[in-house]
C-alpha cells in the first residue's frame, strides 16, 4: 500500500477513535464512508464493506434513512466483489434499493437493481434479472442520467435477445440510441448501432431466428469501417476481429476473438453473454477461413451448450442457425464428416 495511503488510512483511524470517544454521530458516519471508500480504492473489499456498514448503523441511529441507503450500496457494491459474501451483498443491495425508493433517490435505486440484475444473471434466472433492469429503469430520470439509461436499455435488450423477445429487444435498443444520441457521445451512438446491427439479422425476418452469417458480418464489417479510428464501447476488440477477417487475416481474428470469449466468461456484467456469443460466431468464421470444419462446429456446439447451461433453451437457440447453414454451404457429406471427426475426438 503506497504511504499516502497508508498515512490517511491511519488518520482517518485516530479521528474515528476520538470521534467515537464524543460520540459525534453525524462526523463519525462521514469518517466511516471516506474510509469505506479509501478501502474500496485499494480493493480491500471486505474492509469497505465493514466500514459501510459501520456507517448504515450510524445512519439508523439518527432516523437519516437516505443515509442508511448509500451505506448499504456501498456496502453490497463491496461485497460483490467477494463471492462467498454475494448472499450478503445481494441481502444489503435489495434494503438499499428499497430504501432509496422510499425517499425517492431513483438515481440510487437504479444503481441498486441494475446489480442486483447480475446476482439474477449469474444465477440462471434471465426473466428475474430482465425485471430487475425494469425496475432500474423505472426508477431512473432518464434525462437527467442519458449515460446510465443507455447501460440499462442495452443490459436489457441483451437479455431480450438471450431470451428471444426480439419485439422487446429492438424497443429497448431503440430507446438506447435515443439516449445515446443525447450525451453526444459518438462512441456511445456506435455502440448501441452495432447491437442494432446484431439484432437486425436476428429479426429480419419478422420474428423468426434466420441470421445469414455472411450478410451479418458484413453489415458488421461496414459499421466498423464506419467507426474508423474509434472504439466500439465493450465491443471494441470484437470490431477489430472482424476487420482482420475483412482484411483475409483470420488467425488475428481469431486470436482477438478468444480473448474476447475468454474475458466474457470471466466478467459479471449483464451483457457478457452477448459478447461471448459474438466471438463464438467469429472465431467459427475465422476457423472456416483456416479450413477448420471441425473447429467450426467445436465452437457453435460450446457456444450453444455454454448459453443454454447459464441461461436455458431459449439462449441456445441463437446459435442453431448458424448450424442450420453449415450444410448449405459446405454439402451433407462434408458436414456429416466434420460431425464423425468431432465425436470422435469428443470421446477421446
Amino acid at each position: 500500500m503506497p504511504n499516502d495511503t497508508q498515512s490517511l488510512l491511519d488518520n482517518l483511524n485516530r479521528q474515528l477513535q476520538e470521534l467515537t470517544a464524543g460520540n459525534e454521530i453525524a462526523t463519525l458516519a462521514a469518517t466511516y464512508a471516506q474510509q469505506g471508500l479509501v478501502h474500496a480504492s485499494r480493493q480491500k473489499w471486505a474492509e469497505s464493506g465493514q466500514a459501510f456498514d459501520q456507517v448504515a448503523q450510524l445512519a439508523m441511529q439518527t432516523g437519516d434513512v437516505a443515509g442508511v441507503a448509500m451505506a448499504r450500496y456501498g456496502q453490497g457494491t463491496a461485497l460483490f466483489y467477494l463471492p462467498e459474501r454475494h448472499p450478503e451483498a445481494r441481502q444489503v443491495l435489495e434494503q438499499a434499493a428499497a430504501l432509496a425508493e422510499q425517499v425517492e433517490h431513483t438515481t440510487l435505486a437504479a444503481k441498486a437493481h441494475f446489480i442486483l440484475a447480475t446476482f439474477q444473471l449469474n444465477a440462471g434466472d434471465t426473466p428475474a434479472a430482465v425485471a430487475e433492469l425494469s425496475a432500474a429503469i423505472d426508477q431512473l430520470e432518464a434525462e437527467s442520467e442519458p449515460q446510465f439509461a443507455t447501460q440499462l436499455y442495452q443490459a436489457r435488450a441483451n437479455m431480450n435477445l438471450l431470451q428471444i423477445q426480439l419485439k422487446q429487444a429492438r424497443a429497448d435498443l431503440e430507446q438506447a440510441l435515443v439516449m445515446a444520441q443525447r450525451t453526444g457521445d459518438k462512441d456511445l451512438i456506435l455502440d448501441v448501432q452495432f447491437d442494432q446491427q446484431l439484432l437486425k439479422h436476428y429479426s429480419a425476418d419478422g420474428d423468426s431466428l434466420a441470421p445469414a452469417p455472411d450478410e451479418m458480418f458484413k453489415s458488421l464489417r461496414a459499421l466498423a469501417r464506419k467507426a474508423g479510428d474509434r472504439t466500439l464501447g465493450k465491443f471494441v476488440r470484437l470490431d477489430r476481429a472482424i476487420s482482420f477477417l475483412d482484411a483475409d487475416e483470420p488467425q488475428k481474428a481469431h486470436r482477438l476473438a478468444q480473448a474476447v470469449r475468454q474475458d466474457a466468461l470471466d466478467s459479471t456484467d449483464p451483457t457478457r453473454y452477448a459478447r461471448y456469443l459474438m466471438a463464438c460466431l467469429i472465431i467459427s468464421q475465422a476457423r472456416e477461413a483456416m479450413d477448420d470444419r471441425v473447429g467450426v462446429l467445436d465452437v457453435l456446439l460450446t457456444c450453444k451448450q455454454t448459453l443454454e447451461g447459464a441461461l436455458g433453451k431459449a439462449a441456445g437457440r441463437l446459435v442453431v442457425p448458424f448450424l442450420d447453414t453449415l450444410q448449405s454451404r459446405w454439402g451433407p457429406q462434408a458436414l456429416q464428416e466434420a460431425f464423425h471427426t468431432h465425436q470422435q475426438q469428443m470421446q477421446s
